[in-house]
């Protein structure tokens, strides 16, 4: 693929960077698949953010897979921006490495925004329940459980 995670999941990762290992580890010690889910969002909206016109301004960004380089973008280090398929990868590393999920659990949805966008949001299982995830806009208010609007769904990947 010519742009990573679009498409298709990327794999897991075996190996992360410490410091998200602290942030696994965190979420591993949650009492609940819905807890663990909350706060992993939480982790991936306080350190990066997405914004529609950086798609363009960022985009050489996109084609970058590297957990770790995707990770040293976050506040602090970098500037906080990745793409929304670069941050639904780190959200579902984040889950599936905490133990509480299995890739199965977690689903990528492809579709067209405003004609012109392609965007990817999650649908996220919990028991028979589900989920949607856009973190991508989540500072421009989109909350935990709602996603922005589509022109046409392109893809979904279970």
């Amino acid at each position: 693929m010519c742009i990573n995670y679009f498409w298709s999941k990327g794999k897991i990762p075996k190996k992360i960077p410490v410091s998200m290992e602290k942030e696994v580890k965190r979420l591993s010690k949650t009492k609940s698949k819905l807890e663990c889910l909350k706060k992993a969002y939480k982790i991936i909206d306080k350190n990066f953010y997405g914004k529609s016109i950086n798609f363009f301004l960022k985009f050489p960004r996109v084609f970058i897979s590297d957990v770790s380089k995707l990770w040293d973008y976050r506040f602090g280090v970098g500037d906080g921006y990745l793409h929304c398929n670069q941050l639904n990868f780190l959200l579902r590393t984040l889950l599936i490495k905490s133990g509480k999920f299995k890739d199965k659990d977690i689903i990528l949805v492809d579709h067209i925004r405003k004609i012109i966008g392609i965007h990817q949001y999650l649908i996220v299982k919990i028991n028979s329940k589900s989920i949607t995830i856009d973190v991508y806009f989540s500072r421009l208010g989109t909350p935990f459980g709602k996603r922005v609007g589509s022109w046409f769904k392109l893809k979904t990947i279970v």
